[in-house]
């Protein structure tokens, strides 16, 4: 199969990273993020100081993005009406111009 062949040529080579040390494994969250995580017994601070992944009003907001423009990172060369809009509000507010 493809995948063994795969395997036997890195293999050797992420075996020598896992003795030296550079490879890492990402520890697996299991719950809501808030100020504190908890990977396995350990406690840790983690990056939530704005409090925003599980305010209702942004969670809300998150789900009727996804029913209106689905998942995903569009194209590069496209925009979409929600940020041509986002960027008409933003020169109103902030009285610039765009480009």
């Amino acid at each position: 199969m493809a995948e063994d062949g795969l395997k036997s040529r890195i293999g050797p080579e992420i075996g020598t990273l896992k003795q030296e040390g550079p490879y890492t494994v990402s520890p697996i969250l299991s719950g809501p993020q808030g100020p504190q995580i908890r990977v396995g017994e350990r406690p840790l601070a983690s990056n939530y100081y704005l409090g925003f992944a599980n305010d209702p009003q942004v969670v809300e907001a998150a789900r009727a993005g996804l029913d209106r423009f689905g998942l995903g990172t569009g194209h590069h060369i496209c925009s979409m009406d929600v940020h041509q809009e986002f960027e008409v509000r933003w020169q109103r507010s902030s009285g610039g111009s765009l480009p």
